[in-house]
């Protein structure tokens, strides 16, 4: 079943044949079935993301609506239904990064505002082993965080500040997937209804409670894919993907963000049936100031997309979902730290209590590369 989604959403997702993709300079990479926005007032409000962001604005950032999705998918039982539907017999990988000095920085943290109390949602969640439609899952604050955020994987991950085309300064999730680039949802960078761009964006890795180990990174390039452009307002969506290349910036003694706190990896086709940590800063827990993680299993499909339970809401978009969550053991199997989701959608009645994903595809791969292609970006 499909929903179309209300213009008030400012959400839409696609079906197309191009990739729409934003640069804060004028240069852009030459590229085959691609859009370039160059709308003087985005390149400038990007050109200024870091000013922009004040202590005042950070506090006051708004969720980005999670877009709802009435209804449930269908339980995929076995391995073999999960390939018949994802067609998952070729998978494209990227493997993670660890940093060089992995684990804890002698150095302070850069402070980005003071702490906020650590509030709840009204609709506060009660303790549940299961949503509704009897996928189990486990839902918590990650802890140490005050320790964590300096540590390689958890420091890969962080929260996205934006500005939306209406004026709206919000957050969503994200993660570090290469020197410079950052994933996220398509729904976190562009707004198909009014055919723009966010603006302002400002990517904080490791982020807890207006602190983080390197402090926000603004952005030179952004890119959503043909799907998310050109869907018309259909959800679930193919492709709701973005991706972010980080300004660069010293940190650690290092001048790219991936080189100072390290990238996750990622595998395409091979979520279904897969047990998964989602990560990310949903803002009915903890005020979206502390970073969340659901341990879960992924085992239901709708249309191109797949579910899982959580409890996580609006400000979870565009978190990753990651197969291995942690330090990897020693003589651990491949396929540690990749991610093979990212958060797009939650139910429409949230006594259900699940998280969409679209399945990573070719569209990913292609704005993976689009975002190689600039200098620095993943060399």
């Amino acid at each position: 079943m499909v929903h179309r989604l209300r213009s008030r959403l400012l959400l839409s997702m696609a079906a197309g044949a191009s990739v729409l993709v934003l640069a804060a300079s004028p240069k852009q990479a030459a590229a085959v079935a691609t859009i370039t926005n160059n709308e003087a007032n985005a390149i400038r409000a990007a050109s200024a993301a870091a000013p922009y962001w004040t202590p005042g604005r950070m506090r006051s950032a708004k969720p980005m609506t999670l877009p709802n999705a009435p209804g449930l998918g269908s339980i995929v039982q076995t391995p073999a239904q999960a390939s018949a539907f994802s067609s998952m017999a070729s998978s494209v990988s990227s493997e993670p990064g660890i940093p060089v000095q992995p684990g804890s920085q002698a150095m302070p943290d850069v402070l980005l505002h003071q702490a906020m109390p650590l509030m709840s949602a009204s609709n506060a969640v009660a303790p549940a082993a299961a949503n509704a439609s009897r996928q189990e899952f486990t839902n918590s604050r990650v802890v140490p965080m005050n320790v964590l955020k300096g540590m390689y994987p958890w420091q890969a991950t962080g929260k996205l500040f934006f500005r939306t085309d209406t004026g709206q300064d919000s957050v969503c999730s994200g993660a570090i997937v290469q020197h410079r680039v950052i994933a996220t949802a398509g729904h976190c960078l562009y707004n198909p209804v009014t055919r723009k761009f966010f603006s302002n964006f400002m990517f904080v890795p490791g982020h807890d409670n207006g602190s983080s180990p390197c402090g926000g990174y603004s952005w030179e390039y952004a890119a959503v894919t043909s799907s998310w452009q050109n869907g018309n307002g259909v959800l679930p969506n193919r492709a709701d993907f973005g991706v972010l290349v980080a300004a660069n910036k010293p940190c650690r003694g290092k001048g790219r963000i991936g080189a100072s706190l390290g990238w996750l990896g990622w595998r395409t086709n091979a979520v279904l049936n897969k047990h998964v940590t989602i990560l990310g800063y949903p803002c009915n827990l903890d005020s979206c100031q502390v970073l969340q993680q659901t341990n879960t299993l992924v085992n239901r499909s709708r249309g191109p997309a797949v579910e899982a339970g959580s409890y996580h809401e609006g400000g979870a978009s565009g978190g990753p979902w990651v197969l291995d969550w942690g330090i990897p053991s020693s003589g651990q199997p491949a396929n540690s730290l990749q991610i093979v989701g990212i958060t797009s959608y939650q139910p429409g009645n949230r006594n259900q209590d699940y998280l969409g994903s679209s399945i990573l595809n070719n569209e990913w791969v292609q704005i993976w590369n689009l975002a190689c292609a600039r200098a620095g970006a993943c060399r």
